[in-house]
């Protein structure tokens, strides 16, 4: 088991500094996809709280940010990786080899890690467009029958 977290642990730091903020983006998308999701399940289930509706569209304003920066800070990481394989390139020492490696591998490893925490957010942001397009069609059928029934007992709005 040690060993297991010892693997993660350095293929992680492989990764360069760069994987934190990756990380914080990718814990970020789900908090903010789970928190939307729940609060659109209450409201379809029970439209008692509409008022929050400006809210979410905020929220989800956030998670798109949060869903595109997830690969634009791991194609940050391969070109700072591919920079260190250029120095290293650069420089006859014999350490060349090991940080030629070392800057492929931040390359590949931040963009890995850069998809990985976006491609999830795509589908979850997409799953939860469609479920608030639902809701606003929910509402709206609410409105009309409301609108025809306040008409049709001649109540004045």
């Amino acid at each position: 088991m040690i060993d297991a977290f010892s693997k993660v642990f350095d293929y992680w730091a492989s990764g360069g500094l760069l994987l934190i903020p990756i990380g914080i983006v990718s814990f970020l998308i789900w908090i903010y996809f789970l928190g939307i999701h729940q609060y659109l399940k209450t409201i379809i289930t029970s439209p008692h709280n509409l008022v929050e509706l400006p809210r979410i569209e905020h929220e989800m304003t956030i998670l798109s940010a949060l869903v595109i920066a997830a690969p634009l800070l791991g194609l940050l990481g391969t070109v700072l990786g591919m920079t260190t394989t250029f120095r290293a390139v650069s420089q006859q020492s014999a350490d060349t080899t090991n940080m030629v490696a070392g800057g492929i591998s931040q390359a590949l490893i931040t963009t890995q890690l850069g998809l990985v925490s976006a491609i999830p957010g795509v589908f979850g942001l997409a799953y939860l467009r469609h479920m608030y397009r639902q809701l606003k069609i929910k509402i709206d059928i609410l409105e009309k029958h409301l609108f025809l029934a306040t008409h049709k007992f001649g109540v004045k709005t």
